[in-house]
């Protein structure tokens, strides 16, 4: 039978980090998601000449090559794509976005590939560029930490769980400036994932929006450097400033080409659980054009629905998706959240917000970058129960709600709970207690007496 070719999956997920991966984040170039960066769709400049994989054989590469677009959804100088031949997948089997792992032959050889292929009506980068792999075998990757290994399990971690967070709490609240009950919504967040879909309602979502972020003028690059912290921490990430230039010129919805028959990437094409963090500092009055309105409604139908639509010019194709998304913000963000928070800055923080930085750096070392790389990641995933006692202390409490204050709904009900339940895993509990619903109603009070 025809192959199916699939461009390799770790091209559409983010930026994931490795266990060997340095914490020290003073070395990283300071132009992450800049203009240029994000708006660069040709592959990254290579040598002229490139090494066949085990063979000492040298390939010439012409300048062609260098500039052929690998049609990635995030540019990235590091990425490498590959042209993958499946044999005998039964429909469905492989998801769009998804992360598999692949086992099977690998070919650079010029002879054995042909310049285009069954379906696509342009010619496929040479194999010097972007190597065929013949596939054997393959599976998803549900989680893209590679220190999850088969020895690890969520009990073991369970209980490391109350000591983890006290670490991460102490580190986070400092990063944002001495605001704890931050630190404790940024946690939450951190975890959160989609457990249920049900009609139109998405159950576990967590989107956050900090705000009162402070200005260039105040802490300059503090948007950056805060999410090379955090990128040390996820799995995966990816970092979106917020333009006019970005929003008006960058290719965030992935659109079907009808003249070569191909799929163009967006930059919203990631992974599940593919953190994006979304820095709206950088925004400056401006009108936007036709693509960076549909880019914004993009970013709302995520952060919302948690779907994204792609462009096949004649009808648009829905996908769902699961990403975290933390947007920061100096007033109310533009763009949707199911959390708004305003940052309390305490003025002794932020007069030595560098040195705080480079000393969070320096705290979270091995073991415990480690640690917490695997408590983000395995946290969410433990069996939770809500109990009939504790359902009966949740009804009564709104029925109280909805007495105090008349416009008090269904929705803010599903986001008490979510926030509930995020909190007590965060903590290490299984199931909610009363005592943690309390705490998350605290919570709730909290913020919204910041935002009156």
């Amino acid at each position: 039978p025809r192959p199916d070719h699939l461009q390799d999956p770790h091209c559409a997920a983010g930026v994931k980090r490795n266990a060997e991966d340095s914490n020290d984040t003073s070395n990283e170039s300071p132009l992450v998601g800049s203009n240029e960066e994000q708006c660069k769709r040709l592959c990254p400049s290579r040598s002229s000449t490139a090494e066949v994989a085990g063979t000492g054989m040298a390939m010439e590469t012409s300048s062609v090559e260098q500039t052929m677009d690998l049609n990635l959804p995030i540019p990235d100088s590091q990425a490498e794509a590959c042209l993958i031949n499946f044999y005998d997948v039964e429909e469905g089997k492989l998801q769009i976005n998804a992360v598999i792992e692949v086992a099977g032959f690998l070919s650079y050889d010029v002879a054995l590939v042909t310049s285009a292929v069954d379906g696509l009506d342009e010619p496929l980068p040479p194999p010097s560029l972007v190597p065929r792999l013949h596939a054997v075998a393959h599976r998803p990757v549900h989680f893209s930490n590679p220190l999850l290994t088969s020895q690890i399990t969520v009990d073991e971690v369970m209980t490391n769980v109350p000591r983890l967070r006290d670490e991460l709490k102490l580190v986070l609240t400092q990063l944002l400036l001495g605001d704890a009950l931050a630190a404790d919504y940024l946690i939450c967040h951190l975890i959160s994932r989609i457990y249920l879909r049900q009609d139109m309602l998405v159950l576990g979502k967590f989107s956050l929006n900090l705000s009162n972020i402070p200005d260039r003028s105040t802490a300059a690059d503090y948007t950056s450097r805060l999410y090379q912290l955090l990128q040390t921490l996820l799995a995966k990430s990816h970092y979106l400033p917020i333009t006019l230039d970005n929003m008006n010129n960058i290719n965030m919805i992935p659109k079907k080409n009808y003249e070569t028959n191909r799929l163009q990437s967006g930059l919203l094409q990631l992974s599940d659980k593919t953190h994006l963090v979304i820095d709206e500092t950088m925004l400056e009055p401006g009108q936007l054009n036709d693509r960076g309105v549909r880019n914004c409604r993009a970013l709302g139908s995520i952060i919302t629905n948690q779907k994204l639509e792609y462009d096949f010019q004649f009808y648009p194709v829905e996908f769902n998706t699961d990403i975290p998304v933390l947007i920061l913000s100096e007033g109310k963000s533009m763009l949707p959240s199911d959390c708004h928070l305003p940052l309390e800055v305490d003025a002794a923080c932020l007069a030595t917000v560098g040195e705080t930085f480079a000393a969070a750096t320096h705290y979270m070392r091995e073991p415990l970058l480690s640690q917490l790389r695997v408590y983000l990641s395995l946290v969410s995933t433990a069996d939770y129960d809500l109990t009939p006692e504790v359902q009966q202390i949740v009804q009564d409490d709104f029925v109280k709600m909805r007495q105090e204050q008349a416009k008090t709904s269904a929705q803010d009900l599903h986001s008490l709970l979510v926030l509930a339940k995020l909190l007590s895993l965060s903590q290490g509990a299984r199931c909610l207690t009363k005592e943690c619903w309390e705490t998350a109603r605290q919570m709730e009070s909290k913020r919204k007496a910041r935002i009156r």
